[in-house]
This record gives structure tokens, C-alpha cells and sequence, in this order.
């Protein structure tokens, strides 16, 4: 889930604010600082009045807002405003699985048979019937977080009951129905109490929160780094810092952007820059899923953007992901760019993420790679390109729908001008290879817009390829090639290319392919049959070994026929079911009709 966390003080007990809203893949947080008080919208259908008494003794409150001295909740920089008297205000903006966090100065003790019960008052607007949910974390290990929902309707003030002795149930992801359900938790003492208004769904609409009880005091809860504010409102919790800052020391931040870069926009794939236009946009800069790592756009001046992670370890790591709205297309790519600026980090690791040709995340076609960024020179902003041949795991960079960003030790970095960009790959063929001319009875066609194909290739680039980038490029006006980029990384450069089933070419005497190159004198290519059984691994598999396709003239259209009777190796070619392209070098060839032929 994705999670923003506002933290705010109170005399009695700190309030923080969570955002909670569902993801691809630990959480990131935004702070913020209340705005001053006004009074409440004169519109609203029913004036909140405070109730009378707390539910239950005040040695059980864990807080009611009285001494708040106006600092109420708020979630999404709405002003608070004060009633008759304190009470706490929850503005849900919209956004399935909101949540406002109390965190007492004490821990909430539920060992007690007689203290299971938590109950605060609700105020409302609307008429609505809504869920709403309670949940306390902040467990030691052994435990898992617990819950318990209700439901409500009608306006104005009412008393919410929550029974963690008998109606409790394990929190997602440990509860019934899920993957890592487990046996349901004994009750524990905990540091939060997370309140879900509308738990689920989308409700959007302001509520008040007051008289909040249940369970008893525990122990209280530590300032581990002795800057004035306890633990479970100290975002640095480790680490000395500012209460303005929430606990974080001052961060200190670039007074001047980057370099403009200078490569030409038309070799450049950008995802963020100032200095090209990007048809790919950023959808989310830190993911629900990171951990250790908070993220912020900071604006350095006349509206331009870098943007900044602070990495603290807290037992999880420090990383967070950068999530594309839409894969970004980087095949025709070899290079990738990022500038970073830091005060107190020398070096953070980076992993690009392509999803293949799904363009899903865990489709089976995924393909990562990690490369550690070293920050040579502090407080400079210092400007890196990485041949992706250094990303050899990355195979694939057709879909590019994530980053990865993880701190090698706590502290700050600015980043700006990330683009994927091409260098030497190389010009590209602006016509198309010469039409062949043998009759169509006597081809077997794998690849060609001259005949019709007996199967299709269902992959073009294997996921066990190593140092090869494909894409299908349109030559000219409905003319399709396959173009193969060579880069090694240090684990070789090939690919594969997958038939859907098998191609019987038992009665041809050649295999035809055409060939392109900008800068290749060869590469190789190895036809593979998979047997009377059809089955990769069968007992039966035969191939070619690698054939050398020699290429006499760069820039030009060659084709190659091969005699099959040469390749004695190939004992069988009633199945065959892939091809291995191999490169003899770094460099790239575009290849066109396939086929056999007699």
C-alpha cells in the first residue's frame, strides 16, 4: 500500500496521518505542518458539537484532543478548524484505504482480559452507511498487527466500539484468505492505533475523531537519539535532528540545477529533464513498497524540478522504486543517463526493470539488473553515462517500467536528467532487402513478407539471452526486420528465437537470410531441432552449431544462402523449433527472410 505520513505534536499523544492506497510492488513519507485554524464550512448539513464525557476512564484515554491547543489531523493540507471545544479532524481525500495514525507517548497495553476494548467518537456528516476499521501495530516480533472493522450510519456524533477480544482478526497481509495467513495473534502491546474511516472504498468527506480509549498504559516509548521527540514520531529515529524537520537533520540542497545536457534529442529517451520532451511520464517517484527511504520534488527556482531520497535504515533497507505510467521503450538505446547531487553519500545503487513483452509485472518475461552509482565529488552535481552493456542481466529494455533507487548507507540524494541514449549504434537501412524470387512451393518461411509462414514465432529474443537488445523495426512502409544489438557484459552476446511449434523443413535443401549491418564483419546463427517428440530436452534435440554469416559490406543488403547438407550435425529438420543468433562482436545486424527452401 502506498503510505504518506504527516506527524504532528500534541501535549497528551503525537498524531500522524497516513495515506494508505494499494500498489504494484514499504513506504514513503511527506511531511508537512498544519495550517492555521478557521471555522468550519457554515454549509455543512450538521455543526459539530463536542461530546459530553469520554467513554471510558481517563486513565484509559489515550487522548482527547482537550490540550491540543487547535492542532488537529489533517490529511491533505486542508486547514483544521476548532469546535466547542478539541476534537481531531480526518480529511479523506478520495482514496481507498486512508488512514489517520495515533501514537500515544505510552504504549497501548491489550494484555489485559478487561482493556481489549478500544472506542473513540465519530463525527459525521453524511447519512452514508461506512466501514470503519481499527487497527493497532507497532507489535513486538512474534505478533502481527490486528484489526477489527464496523460499520455505521447516520450524522452527527456516535460512540464506535471496537472488541479486539473477541472480534479481532489478523491484519493483510497475515489474515484469512491470504498467502501468508497466519494463526491468529495473541494481543500484545502496541505503539499505534491506525483509525480507517470508509475502510476499502473511496470515501472521500471530513469526519472528527474524540474521546479515543481502550487498554491500559505500557511502557513508555523512548527518544533513542535524544532530540526531543519520541520514536514513533521521529522519522530519524537513530539520528539527531530538527523537530521541524520531524526529527530529520536539515538537509542541505543544491542552490543551482545541472549541466544542460548536450546529446541530441532525437538519440534521447527521456523520463525526466528539463532539457527534452518526454512522451513517457513518471507515475509514481517512490512506491508503497520501499523501505527506509523518503522521497520529495523540490523546486530549485522558476519551476525547476530535481528530485530528492533520503535513505535512513531501520532494520529494512533503504530503497524505493520509481514506477512508469507506461513502459519505456529504450531498444533502440545503448546508454543510460542520471546526474546526482549529495552532500553525504558517496555512491546508491540503481536497478533498471523491463517487463517484458507483456508489459507486466511477474509475467514471466522480466528482466532486471542493478549497477552501484559512485559519487565521486560531495555537494557537485556530477553527470554519468552507463553503456547498458554494464546492465548484463538486463536482456530486454523494450518495456523499462522501473527503478530501482537504494541507499549503500544513510543519507541524502538529488537526482536529475534520467534518459536512456544512443551512441555509435551505427546508421540504419532505408530500404529494404531485395524481394526473393523463388517460388513459394518450394519455401518453408519462418520470417518474410514475401510468404506466408507455417507457425509464428512466439519470441523473437529469448529471457535467457545475454547481452542482446531486439526490436522489430519498420524499414519502409509495411516492411518489418529484426534488428539484434550486440553488447557484451561480461556473460557473452546471444538470444534466442522461439517457434510456436515445430517447423518441418525434413524436404528443403537450403536455409535463406538476409542481412544488414552498420558495423558487424560477421555474427553466427545455430538452427536447432527439437525431435520427433517436439520437446526441448527430449533425448532427440540435434542443431546446426553455430554457422558463421559473413558480412562482406556494411550498409548493405546481402543474402545468404546456406546448404543444409553442410551442416552434418543436423541430423534431423522435421522439428525445427529455434534459432541462436550470436554476436562475434559488439555492433548490431538486421536480419530479414528467413526461410527454406529446395
Amino acid at each position: 500500500m502506498n503510505m504518506k505520513i504527516y506527524k504532528l505534536n500534541l501535549l497528551i499523544a503525537v498524531v500522524i496521518l497516513s495515506f494508505f492506497s494499494s500498489c504494484f510492488k514499504g513506504d514513503g513519507d511527506d511531511l508537512v505542518t498544519p495550517n492555521p485554524i478557521v471555522t468550519p464550512d457554515p454549509t455543512d448539513p450538521v455543526t459539530p458539537v463536542d461530546p459530553v464525557t469520554p467513554v471510558a476512564p481517563g486513565v484509559n484515554l489515550i487522548t482527547d484532543f482537550e490540550t491540543s491547543q487547535g492542532v488537529f489531523l489533517v490529511n491533505d493540507g486542508v486547514t483544521s478548524f476548532e469546535i466547542s471545544a478539541f476534537a481531531g479532524q480526518i480529511v479523506n481525500s478520495g482514496v481507498a484505504y486512508e488512514a489517520a495514525s495515533l501514537a500515544p507517548s505510552n504504549l497501548i497495553d491489550m494484555t489485559s482480559s478487561d482493556a481489549q476494548i478500544i472506542s473513540f467518537d465519530l463525527f459525521k456528516n453524511s447519512a452514508d452507511e461506512i466501514t470503519v476499521l481499527a487497527k493497532l501495530e507497532g507489535q513486538p516480533d512474534g505478533n502481527y498487527p490486528v484489526e477489527v472493522l464496523v460499520s455505521t450510519s447516520g450524522t452527527g456524533w456516535r460512540t464506535l466500539t471496537f472488541d479486539f477480544g473477541l472480534n479481532r482478526v489478523n491484519s493483510y497481509p497475515y489474515g484469512d484468505g491470504q498467502p501468508e495467513a497466519q494463526p491468529l495473534s495473541d494481543l500484545a502491546t502496541y505503539s499505534k492505533l491506525a483509525i480507517f474511516i470508509g475502510f476499502g472504498t473511496e470515501t472521500m468527506g471530513t469526519f472528527l475523531i474524540d474521546n479515543v480509549t481502550g487498554g491500559l498504559p505500557g511502557a513508555a516509548i523512548p527518544d533513542t537519539d535524544s532530540d526531543g521527540l519520541i520514536d514513533t514520531v521521529d522519522a530519524c529515529d537513530t539520528e539527531p535532528g530538527d523537530e521541524s524537520n520531524n526529527g530529520c537533520p536539515i538537509v542541505i540542497v543544491p542552490v543551482t540545477p545541472p549541466t544542460t545536457p548536450s546529446i541530441s534529442p532525437e538519440n534521447v529517451v527521456s523520463i525526466f529533464s528539463s532539457a527534452y520532451t518526454s512522451t513517457y511520464q513518471v507515475a509514481e517517484w517512490s512506491t508503497s513498497w520501499g523501505q527506509g527511504t523518503t522521497h520529495a520534488s523540490i523546486d530549485l527556482g522558476a519551476g525547476y524540478f530535481i528530485q530528492q531520497y533520503t535513505f535512513q535504515d531501520t532494520g529494512n533497507g533503504r530503497y524505493t522504486g520509481v514506477n512508469m505510467a507506461s513502459g519505456v521503450d529504450a531498444s533502440s538505446t545503448n546508454n543510460f543517463h542520471i546526474d546526482v547531487w549529495s552532500a553525504d553519500s558517496s555512491s546508491f545503487k540503481l536497478k533498471i526493470v523491463d517487463f517484458g513483452a507483456d508489459g507486466a509485472y511477474g509475467g514471466g518475461d522480466d528482466v532486471e539488473d542493478t549497477k552501484e552509482i559512485i559519487i565521486s565529488s560531495p555537494s557537485e552535481w556530477i553527470s554519468i553515462d552507463i553503456p547498458l552493456s554494464e546492465f548484463p542481466a538486463l536482456t530486454t529494455n523494450g518495456s523499462i517500467s522501473q527503478l530501482v533507487v537504494e541507499g549503500t548507507s544513510d543519507g541524502t540524494i538529488f537526482i536529475d536528467n534520467l534518459f536512456f541514449f544512443a551512441t555509435s549504434l551505427g546508421s540504419v537501412p532505408t530500404s529494404s532487402a531485395s524481394t526473393p524470387s523463388i517460388v513459394a512451393s518450394n519455401v518453408v518461411s519462418i520470417f518474410s513478407e514475401a510468404y506466408s509462414a507455417p507457425v509464428e514465432v512466439v519470441r523473437w529474443a529469448t529471457d535467457w539471452g545475454q547481452g542482446v537488445i531486439h526490436s522489430t523495426e519498420e524499414i519502409v512502409s509495411g516492411d518489418f526486420v529484426q534488428k539484434y544489438s550486440f553488447q557484451d557484459g561480461g556473460n557473452g552476446r546471444y538470444t534466442g528465437i522461439d517457434m510456436a511449434s515445430g517447423v518441418d523443413a525434413s524436404s528443403s535443401t537450403n536455409f535463406h537470410i538476409d542481412v544488414w549491418s552498420p558495423d558487424l564483419s560477421s555474427f553466427a546463427i545455430k538452427i536447432v531441432d527439437f525431435g520427433a517428440d517436439g520437446a526441448y530436452g527430449g533425448g532427440d534435440d540435434v542443431d546446426s552449431g553455430d554457422i558463421t554469416i559473413a558480412i562482406n559490406t556494411n550498409n548493405q543488403w546481402q543474402g545468404v544462402d546456406i546448404d543444409l547438407s553442410t551442416l552434418t550435425s543436423l541430423t534431423t529438420k522435421g522439428a525445427v523449433s529455434q534459432f541462436v543468433i550470436v554476436g562475434s562482436a559488439d555492433g548490431t545486424v538486421y536480419v530479414d527472410n528467413l526461410y527454406f527452401n529446395n
